[in-house]
């Protein structure tokens, strides 16, 4: 009896250092929110995922070790291990719910903290001592009444759904006092205010989109705010306390995983059990977990984070609509209209011409063969799974289109496709100057007679180029022209060859094939959802096996190499097996389509050279 009541009076004694502990590890939690939120809308899509990623773990592994205990709870009412008992002793469903709520709502809080103040980072930081406080006081209570597992999630149950609600209204008596609360005379101006604030966030398209949504919520908040005294803006509370509640709650979550001791944590790997002090876990479970965590991690969340913010880069709008429509050469504002004018002045450029493109248009076709035959070995690369790898690294540390565009121009340009033109191009440049040289004349008189004064902040610019795309000439430099001016610039042979090369693959080739790609990379990313979760459990547990009998490194360590070891190879087959599947489905499409642009590109360079 003695022995008992000392164990169980024991964290009593250790509450100080606990507290400690705690504090240490709230304060180092939020540093990191804060630089995390605060560059959050500056860098690329790989430090979004990675701070996501952090700040879902304690997120994660506080639900999923809540979800077991309560699981746990549930079976003391079975006497025997039926069916029944089997279908509800099962916590897969229960972990795949949290796994899926911490990366969103960790990403959402990200975001939404970047867009605090000073006194919304104080009200934020206020939550740590006051979870810790509700926690002590429903701990001491349980201990008088709860069975010895139950204590600690139940307490942390209790401050996490308390705290929040005890946060929104010390957060309401703050700002209210304190702060300086915009007031609005309507739901719609608030919110169209914090939407002028989310136009200036920049960095990825996840970030801004979410920025943009969560206007609404900030909009009703300070709406709620700033007419508190009126008590006639029940819609923006209730929006106001549900967006404060759920932060709070996740935040509270996050505070909960330190206050559950390590070994308690032996629970949501262990088989279910009521035992006060849960055992070690088994080197097996670790190596499966692990594997599984890998799977997870590298075939499923990153290229999904990828492919997702790939998606609203390419559908997500901002709108403005500004006063009056200009248009920009450079940096002078012109007139409607001069755009156009320009053309027409190259148009006329161009009828003056009169060079021989009979050669040209020979040694076009023989350059443009010589493409097509490179296409196989473009296909051969792009159906292998270093490169299937390489392009997810893309999405993620650089850009997508940048990078297949530089393959096929490394794989189309094979045999020196277009040296041949390089002889016919000079010929034609030499007749060509004395034209040209008018033409600029004509365009720099024309800005000068259509230049505008404006107030940018009130203009639309509906066309915009360059002061150089504009003289040298917008139609003439994606012709056979644009040679005259590499001869002036005094480019060397050669230089010709590549220009043509890059005007054909980036204009003709390089939307064609990427949104090819894309279609391709889409279909992998989708059927790898299912394919590594249904075989990844099983390769990570054989490599934990095999990993927990090697010598030296046969324990626990070893089995999280297993583990590893597991989830990558049970990966990287399912995705070789995917491939496959796709190159059978897709590679003759894929090949037309390379092909067809190719012929659209012969058919194009045959206009420009030709003046149309």
């Amino acid at each position: 009896m003695e022995g008992g009541r000392t164990n169980r009076m024991a964290p009593l004694d250790l509450s100080e250092s606990r507290f400690y502990r705690y504090i240490l590890k709230a304060f180092l939690w939020a540093v990191f929110t804060y630089f995390a939120a605060l560059f959050i809308a500056i860098y690329k899509i790989w430090f979004v995922l990675l701070c996501v990623f952090i700040m879902s773990i304690p997120i994660a592994i506080s639900g999923i070790y809540s979800s077991t205990v309560g699981r746990i709870r549930n079976m003391e009412m079975f006497v025997s291990q039926g069916w029944i008992y089997r279908l509800f002793s099962g916590r897969w469903l229960r972990i795949l719910f949290w796994v899926l709520w911490a990366p969103v709502f960790s990403f959402v809080m990200l975001v939404q903290f970047h867009t605090y103040d000073g006194l919304e980072w104080l009200g934020l930081l206020l939550v740590i001592p006051a979870y810790y406080i509700v926690f002590r006081i429903v701990k001491k209570s349980a201990r008088k009444e709860l069975r010895d597992y139950l204590i600690t999630d139940w307490s942390t149950k209790i401050a996490r759904r308390v705290t929040p609600a005890i946060m929104i209204m010390l957060n309401i008596v703050i700002i209210s006092q304190f702060g300086d609360i915009p007031q609005y005379e309507s739901l719609t101006e608030a919110i169209d205010s914090q939407k002028a604030i989310t136009s200036e966030v920049r960095g990825t398209a996840l970030v801004i989109a979410i920025s943009d949504y969560l206007a609404f919520y900030n909009g009703a908040k300070d709406f709620a705010l700033g007419s508190l005294a009126a008590l006639d803006n029940k819609a923006a509370l209730i929006i106001y306390a549900i967006g404060g509640f759920v932060l709070f709650y996740n935040a509270c979550v996050i505070l909960s995983s330190f206050m559950v001791p390590a070994v308690e944590y032996r629970r949501i790997l262990n088989p279910l059990s009521n035992t006060p002090d849960p055992p070690p876990i088994p080197r097996l479970r670790i190596g499966v977990a692990t594997g599984i965590l890998t799977v997870l991690t590298l075939f499923i969340y990153i290229p999904l984070f990828a492919t997702l913010e790939y998606w609203v880069r390419d559908h997500f709008e901002i709108v403005v609509g500004p006063i009056k429509e200009l248009e920009m050469i450079g940096d002078r504002l012109v007139k409607a209209g001069t755009v156009e004018k320009i053309k027409e002045i190259e148009i006329e450029t161009l009828q003056k011409a009169q060079a021989s493109v009979a050669e040209l248009e020979q040694r076009a076709d023989r350059a443009f063969d010589q493409m097509e035959r490179n296409v196989e070995p473009f296909l051969d690369w792009y159906y292998s799974l270093p490169a299937e790898y390489a392009r997810i690294g893309a999405m993620l540390f650089s850009d997508l289109e940048i990078y297949i565009e530089k393959q096929l121009t490394h794989f189309l340009t094979q045999g020196k496709a277009f040296n041949q033109l390089e002889e016919s191009i000079w010929r034609t440049v030499s007749k060509n100057k004395a034209i040209e040289r008018e033409h600029k004349e004509k365009v720099k008189e024309l800005i000068e007679k259509n230049q505008v004064i404006a107030d940018t902040n009130n203009v639309k610019v509906v066309n915009r180029i360059s002061a150089n795309e504009a003289i040298e000439g917008i139609l003439i430099k994606n012709k056979i022209n644009f040679g005259t001016r590499l001869t002036a610039a005094g480019a060397g042979a050669g230089v010709a060859t590549t220009a043509i090369t890059a005007m054909v693959i980036s204009k003709s080739m390089g939307k064609a094939a990427l949104k090819q790609a894309a279609k391709v990379m889409a279909k992998v990313v989708s059927t790898r959802v299912v394919g590594p979760l249904a075989g990844g459990a099983a390769g990570a547990a054989a490599g934990a096996t095999i990993g927990s009998f090697v010598p030296i490194i046969g324990n626990a360590a070893g089995a999280v190499i297993g583990g590893v070891i597991g989830g990558l190879a049970t990966g990287a087959t399912i995705d070789k097996m995917i491939l496959m599947v796709e190159e059978r489905l897709n590679r003759e499409e894929f090949r037309g389509a390379l092909i067809k642009s190719i012929n659209q590109a012969r058919q194009e360079f045959k206009s420009q050279i030709h003046g149309k």
